[in-house]
């Protein structure tokens, strides 16, 4: 699975969402392509308005992620056996 994310090159923070910039330590994880070109046109039409901060495309960069299955787990092999037991008592 690929993912993707912009990243600041000067800060290195990531994008959290469109039009006005925020950016932050985790930012957003855009699932396709399309979602992640549609983010930077939302950007670039808030850009056209001229209001409140601009975003500055020279200093971004896409972060292309592939995220491979590497295990699978039961629940019950993640949290506590009494919390298991807890759960199991309701």
């Amino acid at each position: 699975m690929i993912f993707y994310k912009i990243r600041s090159k000067s800060t290195g923070k990531f994008r959290m969402k469109g039009g006005e910039p925020h950016w932050n330590k985790t930012g957003k994880t855009f699932e396709t392509l399309g979602r992640l070109r549609q983010m930077i046109s939302n950007c670039m039409t808030y850009n056209s308005y001229k209001r409140g901060p601009q975003n500055d495309f020279s200093d971004w960069e896409i972060i292309e992620y592939e995220v491979i299955e590497k295990d699978v787990k039961g629940v019950h092999e993640i949290i506590k056996p009494e919390k298991v037991m807890e759960l199991l008592k309701k």
